[in-house]
């Protein structure tokens, strides 16, 4: 089950996945897409996806296949090494151990984010160590090797030297 806000009823709405792969949410009475149960997972809404034959709970798997979309649609959140040492890390004999600090560490940043969030929509006064996170290029400045030791650079408004540069432009010109 997924967890989240209570639902009016007091438990999860139960969604059945049939064989032929269709989800049917037994709350609204109709038939529901993956898109819409990765809604509920983003509203909070509690959830739990049952085998329609079995009764077996396959909320997991249904959870995996979001995630596998999510993954295919855009920018993917998994680089293929991470993926490749998250294979190797099954079957090991600390697998509990890791999923706690897994969990612990998703839900530590979720907390971080919302705070971060709610600091910045109120101007907390004495903050100024909250603009580099809201400005991650400021942030990771220091870290790009020669960033510090280079000059900014120059805007028609301001050049670097004070007055207007007579260096000729590297390359070939544009045919116009």
């Amino acid at each position: 089950m997924i967890q989240g806000a209570a639902s009016p009823q007091g438990s999860p709405r139960v969604i059945r996945r049939y064989p032929n792969r269709r989800l049917y949410d037994t709350q609204t009475s109709s038939y529901v897409s993956l898109a819409e149960l990765k809604r509920m997972v983003l509203q909070l809404e509690p959830f739990a996806v049952q085998d329609s034959k079995t009764g077996a709970d396959v909320t997991r798997a249904t959870l995996l296949q979001i995630l596998l979309e999510a993954e295919s649609a855009g920018l993917p959140l998994f680089s293929e090494a991470s993926l490749a040492h998250l294979i190797r890390l099954y079957g090991m004999s600390n697998a509990a151990d890791l999923r706690t600090w897994f969990e612990s560490q998703l839900a530590a940043t979720a907390q971080a984010q919302q705070r971060l969030r709610e600091m910045a929509s109120v101007g907390v006064p004495g903050a100024d160590w909250l603009k580099p996170w809201l400005n991650p290029t400021q942030a990771w400045m220091p870290t790009w090797p020669g960033a510090a030791a280079a000059p900014p650079p120059a805007t028609a408004s301001s050049p670097a030297s004070g007055e207007a540069s007579s260096r000729k432009p590297r390359g070939r010109a544009k045919p116009s």
